[in-house]
């Protein structure tokens, strides 16, 4: 029987980074004090939202999400923290996301815990007001974007790494048992596999076959969950997508191309080509990186058909 992994209140995984952070919690408990600020980087969907929650959880504090784009104000900013209690935590998703501006408006408080008064929806910026500690997780797949001022206010930097097969199939299991979704540890796997280890791709498989599956007292089957990701996201029976065979086809016919070139017959940017078919092929050996670009692996000459 194999191990259970333990779940840290909803989060599963990532298990470096959670004992760093029990222990930091357990000792900001005692001193009855906030915990340092967290900057969390990882792929989108690793889980970065979900373990900023059991952070709060654990602490036993308050939760706030701040969504970052680049037309929220600093005003907009400090009035969503001008009510909060110490030791609350306030969750920045896509922190790289903010404007100059935004982000700059951030450094007072993160370092002295201090705010230019707001009176009528304006910044008086001759007085500051003095706020409870708080601490701050910033979550972000860009940590290039972020200035040295902001990253270096960040205490913690935890980086995401990709979870092993023994995480996901209980993500999967865990997942499906929210969605009273039954299957068996065959299709289990299987998920796991199309999800090519992302949570957050995982949810979305569960819930779209939860759907048409409400009432059933027999688990799914491997085969039934083939039929789903066929018809439902189009990953065929060797696990690849529409953009991967695009991908694998063009190098079986020119047999070495340039990243720019790839990303733009996929009709993506190269970061997307990169996150979202590259790093799979690579991982499954399909494709290699040699110096006059991106090629074909035997084995993904083989899974394509067909050579040149």
């Amino acid at each position: 029987m194999s191990r259970m992994i333990p779940s840290y209140f909803g989060f599963c995984g990532q298990s470096a980074i959670v004992k760093s952070l029990k222990s930091l919690i357990a000792a900001a408990k005692e001193k009855l004090i906030a915990l340092p600020h967290i900057l969390l980087k990882g792929a989108p969907g690793m889980g970065k939202s979900l373990l900023a929650k059991s952070i709060a959880a654990d602490l036993e504090t308050g939760f706030r999400v701040i969504n970052c784009n680049n037309s929220i104000t600093p005003i907009e900013i400090l009035l969503s923290l001008n009510d909060l209690k110490k030791g609350d935590v306030v969750f920045f998703d896509e922190v790289h996301a903010l404007n100059h501006k935004s982000i700059e408006a951030l450094y007072t408080l993160l370092t002295d815990f201090k705010m230019n008064e707001i009176i009528d929806n304006k910044i008086n910026p001759s007085k500051t007001i003095e706020i409870p500690p708080f601490t701050a997780i910033g979550a972000t797949d860009q940590p290039e974007k972020l200035p040295k001022a902001f990253r270096s206010r960040m205490i913690m930097e935890k980086e995401f790494v990709p979870y092993t097969q023994q995480e996901i199939r209980f993500i999967v299991g865990n997942c499906a048992s929210q969605n009273n979704l039954l299957i068996n540890d065959q299709a289990k796997t299987l998920i796991g596999k199309a999800s090519r280890g992302n949570p957050r791709e995982i949810t979305k498989i569960i819930k779209t076959i939860s759907i048409q599956n409400t009432i059933r007292i027999s688990p799914l089957t491997k085969t039934e969950v083939r039929s789903h990701l066929n018809i439902h996201f189009q990953i065929d029976n060797k696990n690849l997508k529409p953009k991967d065979r695009e991908y694998l086809n063009y190098l079986r016919i020119h047999k070495f191309s340039s990243l720019k070139m790839l990303a733009g017959l996929c009709n993506c940017n190269e970061k997307e080509i990169e996150a979202n078919v590259e790093n799979y092929l690579l991982r499954e050996g399909l494709i290699s990186i040699q110096r006059q670009g991106r090629c074909l692996t035997e084995q993904g000459r083989k899974i394509i058909g067909g050579t040149k």
